[in-house]
Parts: C-alpha cells; sequence; structure tokens
C-alpha cells in the first residue's frame, strides 16, 4: 500500500507540474497554415502580388476542405474572408489572420498575444492612431468568433475615438480595453489547464484506490483460504 501511496502522489506532482509549464507557455504552437501566411506576406511585401493570388488559388480547395469540417461559423466566416482575398489578393491582411489564428491549437491564446502587442503599441506610441485602426480591423472577423460580440464592439468605438482625437486622453480607454480582452483570453486557458489538472489528478486517486481494495480483497481472500485449510487439517 505504501507503494501505491507513493506512486500517486508522484503521479499527481508530475500532472500539476505539466499543467503548470503549460499554463505559462508565452506561445502557442504552429497552425495549419502559418507557412503559407508567411510566404504570402513575403510575397506581398515583395510587390510580387500575382505569384500571392496563384498561391492562394493553388490552395484553396484544400482550405475549403478544412473549413467544411470547422464549426459553422468559421466556416461562415472563411467564405467571407476568402470572396475578399480572390478579388483582392494585396489586401488580403484579414483573411490571412483568420487563417493563423483559427488553424491554430490555441487559437484564444494567439488572440491573446496579437492584443496585448497591440496594446503595448498604442501605449509605447510605436505606431500611428491609423496603423492601430488597421491592426485591429485585421483581426475583428476572427475576433467575432472568440470573444463577446459586445466587447468587441466596446474596443472598435474606444478605437474609433482614439482615431479621430489622437489625445493622451484617448489612450488609456483604448490600453484598458485591450487589456479586458487579452486577460479574458489568458484566463480562459488556465482554466483549461486547471480543468485538465482535475481530471488527472482524480483519475490517478480512483486508480490507485481501485488497486489498493483490489490487494485487499486478494490478502483477504487468501488468509481465508488458509484458514480453510488449517481447520481441514486439524
Amino acid at each position: 500500500m505504501g507503494r501505491a501511496i507513493a506512486a500517486v502522489l508522484l503521479m499527481m506532482l508530475v500532472s500539476i507540474l505539466l499543467c503548470v509549464q503549460a499554463t505559462a507557455t508565452t506561445s502557442p504552437d504552429h497552425g495549419k497554415w502559418d507557412s503559407f501566411v508567411t510566404q504570402y506576406h513575403y510575397l506581398l511585401a515583395d510587390g510580387k502580388t500575382e505569384l500571392a493570388e496563384k498561391m492562394l488559388n493553388n490552395r484553396l480547395s484544400e482550405m475549403e476542405t478544412y473549413y467544411e469540417g470547422q464549426p459553422i461559423q468559421q466556416e461562415q466566416t472563411f467564405e467571407k474572408l476568402k470572396s475578399e482575398a480572390v478579388e483582392a489578393p494585396e489586401k488580403a491582411a484579414r483573411f490571412l489572420s483568420f487563417l493563423e489564428v483559427s488553424a491554430n491549437p490555441e487559437p484564444k491564446q494567439l488572440l491573446a498575444l496579437k492584443t496585448s502587442a497591440l496594446q503595448v503599441q498604442v501605449k509605447e506610441a510605436e505606431i500611428s492612431p491609423q496603423a492601430a485602426a488597421e491592426q485591429w480591423e485585421q483581426l475583428l472577423p476572427v475576433m467575432g468568433i472568440y470573444f463577446p460580440t459586445d466587447q468587441i464592439e466596446a474596443v472598435s468605438q474606444i478605437m474609433s475615438g482614439y482615431v479621430m482625437n489622437g489625445s493622451p486622453d484617448s489612450v488609456q480607454p483604448l490600453i484598458d480595453s485591450l487589456e479586458v480582452l487579452a486577460v479574458e483570453a489568458e484566463k480562459d486557458t488556465q482554466y483549461d489547464a486547471v480543468i485538465w489538472t482535475v481530471i488527472i489528478i482524480g483519475t490517478t486517486i480512483l486508480l490507485t484506490l481501485g488497486y489498493v481494495s483490489f490487494r485487499k480483497f486478494q490478502a483477504e481472500k487468501s488468509q481465508k483460504k488458509s484458514r480453510s485449510k488449517q481447520k481441514l487439517n486439524s
């Protein structure tokens, strides 16, 4: 029994450490379309719009098949943004952001990173209000899949005021509103890690208790056999 208890304690410790490490991860894994998105950006930066359009057309069938198997909101958003990208390949930023986030194993964590990055750029005045608005506009379609509409609309409204005014007084409300989205995404990631920790630990405890009960039953059964033999011999 002592070995069983030691084993369950060790497994619980390992499970907790693994979940804590997963929660502390600063960047999500690579998504299915990351390489495509990177190459597309490079082609546009080099002014090779025709090559970018050709690459998109070559992968469209594969993308359509992939999103047919995804939740309906993702599929509908893909169809809408796909049309925008096909009509104007040089203005496919919203489509590329959608591909990058929606096919990532941890989409909300990736959105949290992007939102935090935008927040820092605004806070440090690293970009103009117009550039900040453009970045937010690129994220809007995919944001709508993972965040409540009222939160997104609140940020959009504050962003519009920031662009129109551009005054220091309009900066802090925008920073605060972006912080709300980033924190919510991080909370969801941490919540998932806690759930898995509870499941793993609970399963380990149940298995250990079952094993201990089985060993106890075997011992009692063996004792009864020994007693029966002793009675027969006497």
